[in-house]
This record gives structure tokens, C-alpha cells and sequence, in this order.
């Protein structure tokens, strides 16, 4: 797949080309392809983008060829270079494109996801890259921690009140058989 801006009814339009060879009997006879138009890839990164963590989070799908194809938060940076990326954005990704393997990054603001894919034939992947905020995506620990703790408490207070109890019930009877 190539991302590339091309004359469409009198427009430059950004368009990512999918093509792929058409074989018979072992023999090339041919090529096939599609254009896909960067507004409708600009659609589905914004889409995907307000269903992560209700739209809390971002999303960015950088070409193969380094052009930005979608971006959730910045739309006008669609058909740009990455270099106008934010450095430590530009660096993850790179890291990412290196490695070939997801690029991972958790700061008490945000977790950052760089994950490179490649389509058909071509061996420089495209990469998806999603920044959430960190205090939406631990609200369900930070949740299930309340929780704990509550339980916890609660527990602790139980067995206070029962060891009371006890101790209670301990003298009553050791009360009982001193009398007796």
C-alpha cells in the first residue's frame, strides 16, 4: 500500500493505493488495484478514536512512506510528513518502524502504543499509533482497588467486632466457672 497525493476530478486528493499482482498458472498477466481516499481513512481513525475509552484517547495511522494518513486529533496534519509530528511521537514511531515490534510507553499522563503492521508485499510497515490517558485507562483498577480496600475494612472491622466478642464470651465463661 502507497500513500500519495493524485489528481481526482481537478483536486490534489491523498490517496492510499492497495495493488497487487495478477497471476495464471505461475505466469504475471496483470495488476490490480484500489485507491482509497485519505478522507475516507481520516473517517475510520476518527471513529476508531471515539470508540477507545468513550473518545478519551488519540490516534494517528502513519503510511509506509512516512505520510500521515489519519490523524483523530489533528485532521489538517492528514498528507503530511511525519516531522510534523511531536518529537517524542516521531520517536516512538521510529523506534517502532526499527524494532518491528509494538513500541510501548506508560508516563503517569499517558500510555502510548506504537504499532508497526505491513500490508500485501511491502516490507516497510505502516504503523497505528493510540496515546490514552493513563487515568482512564487504570479508572477501572483504581475502581476495583476502592473496592478492595472497602472489603478490607470491612473484614478488619468483622473480625474486631468478633474477636470482642470472644473475648466477651471468654470471661462470661471463665466468670461462670469461678462462680461454679
Amino acid at each position: 500500500m502507497l500513500a500519495l497525493i493524485s489528481p481526482v476530478d481537478g483536486k490534489e486528493v491523498l490517496l492510499a493505493t492497495v495493488s497487487a499482482p495478477v497471476m495464471l498458472n505461475g505466469k504475471l498477466i496483470g495488476a490490480g488495484g484500489i485507491d482509497i481516499s485519505a478522507a475516507f481513512i481520516q473517517q475510520l481513525t476518527a471513529e476508531t478514536a471515539s470508540r477507545l475509552y468513550q473518545g478519551a484517547g488519540s490516534v494517528i495511522l502513519l503510511s509506509s512512506s512516512g505520510v500521515i494518513a489519519g490523524h483523530s486529533s489533528k485532521p489538517d496534519s492528514v498528507g503530511k510528513n511525519i516531522n510534523v509530528l511531536a518529537a517524542n511521537e516521531q520517536q516512538q514511531i521510529r523506534q517502532a518502524i526499527t524494532s518491528k515490534t509494538v513500541a510501548t510507553q506508560y508516563t503517569s499522563e499517558h500510555f502510548v502504543i506504537a504499532t508497526p503492521f505491513t500490508i500485501d508485499q511491502d516490507p516497510r510497515p505502516w504503523i497505528l499509533y493510540l496515546t490514552l490517558p493513563t487515568e482512564v485507562v487504570l479508572a477501572d483498577v483504581a475502581t476495583q482497588q476502592r473496592t478492595l480496600d472497602t472489603a478490607s475494612r470491612r473484614f478488619t472491622q468483622a473480625l474486631a467486632l468478633i474477636g470482642g466478642c470472644w473475648q466477651r464470651l471468654v470471661l462470661a465463661v471463665s466468670v461462670s466457672f469461678a462462680i461454679v
